[in-house]
């Protein structure tokens, strides 16, 4: 019975481990779970690659945006622990913060890591990755 304990604990233990932020863990597409505050375009999505690129885009209900012609854009980011840097001028917050978020990842850019601190609520304007 006790090497019965033992294997269910460790199983227990494996199934709870949080996933390592690497480029094959992170990789994906990101969108946003809900609308931007303040932002007037409607959102961005983001895909991560394994191979450390990336393809970046700003989209509008408003398709003859001059200022969308340029999207999508691709770049290099790195990583530094949990700093995820997207190398590219075109990307509106370059430096995002990777949190674990139900078995995803999500995005913050500063400023929606310090909405968060102040208010404990989770921001509807990350881009959280999809399954």
């Amino acid at each position: 019975m006790p090497r019965f304990v033992v294997l269910l604990t460790a199983l227990l233990l494996v199934g709870c481990a949080v996933k390592p932020i690497n480029p094959q863990t992170i990789s994906g597409h990101y969108e946003m779970i809900g609308q931007p505050e303040g932002l007037w375009y409607a959102g961005e999505s983001l895909t991560l690659h394994e191979d450390s690129t990336f393809q970046y885009s700003l989209y509008t209900a408003l398709a003859d945006d001059p200022r969308l012609a340029k999207y999508p854009v691709n770049g290099r980011y790195t990583l530094d622990g949990a700093t995820l840097t997207l190398h590219h001028p075109a990307v509106l917050f370059p430096q995002r913060t990777i949190v674990h978020y139900h078995k995803l990842f999500a995005l913050w850019s500063a400023k929606q890591r310090e909405a968060y601190q102040g208010t404990g609520h989770f921001p509807d304007d990350v881009l959280l990755q999809k399954p």
